[in-house]
């Protein structure tokens, strides 16, 4: 019985390298590993301290001219956690459902992640250099004009992700910080600028037109080149109304401040219509002009005919800064150009 339980007990401390040769290697996929465990190899990602994080923001623009994207070329870098002996190539592309996953740090519906197309990466691979811990260079995309864009109804998320890594060295893709965002708002305006070439276009005459403030003409008094008379609001915004005597081809508009300066318009919203009746805002909402005491030009990417145009100063300076009791909007000018 003793030389059983001998025999028994070799044969078990015999076997136990086997045992655990199988438990130290066990298949992925089976009971034991069910997944796949994580790398310890130098993490391969992206950690752009921008704000915020690892994304960049651009606006896309409806206009009645057509679709606008924006030139800028945007870039990020790409990382290691620890540099390696030999180079590292890392591969990038668009990912609809990395933006998906992202969109809920970023305050977008994960419904609004975009398909490939909309982004157009100028250079897909990068190497960081052996020893380094970033790319030489970095990775270099554009927003393009695309049919996915078109169809975004205000806000929408992108996202270009890390997809292959290659090296002579063990490197992974690090789990987190693999993705680069584009966070795109997308506006339906007329609003092209404030640039003064605006002033170099035909201006309208009182022969052309009318202004009607409060019931009351006062072509005269904005049309005058004097700021020392002017549309007063003292009782919070009104709308100047502007009847041309014939429709117009309007391509923007000028203004400028009555009394002083600091009562001058500082968001304003600006509606055509050719009936009186029925109004489309050319600026896509309140637009915010800012403090001036010169003349602010509103420059339209596309000349708009109309017979009616209805200009509403919703703040002035000081009641944009400390609140109704000071809203007392003052305009003093007022032009159309064609």
């Amino acid at each position: 019985m003793k030389s059983m339980i001998i025999k028994s007990a070799v044969a078990l401390i015999a076997a136990l390298p086997l045992f655990t040769a199988c438990q130290g290697e066990p298949e992925v996929g089976t009971l034991l590993h069910p997944e796949e465990q994580p790398s310890n190899a130098p993490k391969v990602y992206i950690n752009e301290v921008s704000a915020p994080a690892n994304a960049t923001q651009a606006t896309v623009v409806q206009t009645p001219a057509g679709f606008v994207v924006p030139e800028d070329t945007y870039e990020f870098y790409v990382r290691i956690t620890t540099p390696v002996e030999n180079d590292v190539v890392v591969t990038v592309a668009e990912d609809t459902e990395a933006a998906a996953a992202g969109a809920a740090a970023y305050g977008a519906d994960k419904n609004s992640a975009l398909a490939p197309g909309c982004m157009a990466i100028e250079n897909n691979t990068v190497t960081i250099p052996a020893g380094k811990n970033v790319s030489a260079e970095p990775v270099k995309f554009k927003v393009t004009d695309s049919e996915a864009i078109r169809n975004v109804s205000g806000k929408a998320i992108a996202a270009i992700k890390i997809t292959d890594v290659k090296s002579a060295s063990k490197v992974a893709v690090g789990k987190d910080h693999n993705a680069y965002y584009t966070l795109l708002d997308k506006k339906v305006t007329n609003f092209k600028g404030f640039s003064d070439d605006l002033l170099t276009k035909t201006k309208l005459t009182a022969a052309d037109l009318t202004y009607t403030f409060q019931e009351e003409d006062y072509t005269e008094k904005l049309m005058d080149t004097y700021t020392s008379t002017w549309a007063d609001m003292y009782a919070g915004p009104e709308p100047i109304y502007c009847e041309f005597k014939t429709p117009q081809p309007l391509i923007g508009v000028a203004y400028q401040y009555g009394y002083d300066a600091p009562y001058g318009p500082y968001t304003l919203e600006i509606f055509t219509s050719n009936d009186g009746q029925n109004w489309t805002s050319q600026t896509g909402g309140a637009l915010e002009t800012g403090y001036t005491d010169g003349v602010v030009c509103i420059n339209f990417y596309s000349a708009i005919t109309c017979k009616y145009v209805k200009f509403i100063p919703y703040t002035c300076y000081y009641g944009y800064f400390f609140g109704e009791e000071y809203n007392q909007t003052c305009v003093g000018e007022l032009y159309m150009f064609k």
